[in-house]
């Protein structure tokens, strides 16, 4: 039994070279960015150039030159997500739709550190503490 090798048609090579160059520049033009903050925590920063294009929105406080977000203080405010329009500067909010998602976590726990024990030999370290 003599088996034959065909090459792939050119159109059908053609469409899969097409098909993996869409699915590779669409993979990169996704992007979101996040901010992680702890609840009642002080003001972070949008990023390097870049405002907020909205005043105080879902109890995230924006400062007077919208560059820095301070983070609600509630318990409620836990794990709820805000997205905030953001611009290069104040005159560029108008046109473009750039956003950041806000989101406030939990406080830090707090460790005691004259809990910890490091056991090397077991590959783990033990601390007590609050929250």
């Amino acid at each position: 039994m003599v088996l034959e090798s065909r090459k792939p048609s050119w159109p059908t090579a053609r469409f899969v070279l097409v098909l993996l160059v869409g699915l590779f520049a669409g993979a990169s033009a996704a992007r979101a960015e996040l901010i992680q903050v702890p609840i009642g925590s002080r003001a972070v920063s949008l990023g390097e150039g870049r405002v907020a294009c909205e005043a105080d929105l879902g109890g995230w406080n924006i400062d007077l030159h919208g560059r820095l977000a301070k983070p609600p203080s509630e318990e409620s405010a836990i794990g709820q997500s805000i997205d905030l329009h953001v611009a290069a500067n104040a005159t560029a909010c108008a046109d473009g739709d750039n956003r950041v998602t806000l989101v406030a976590t939990d406080r830090y726990p707090v460790v005691d550190l004259s809990t910890v024990v490091f056991s090397p030999d077991e590959g783990r370290i033990d601390a007590e503490g609050a929250r």
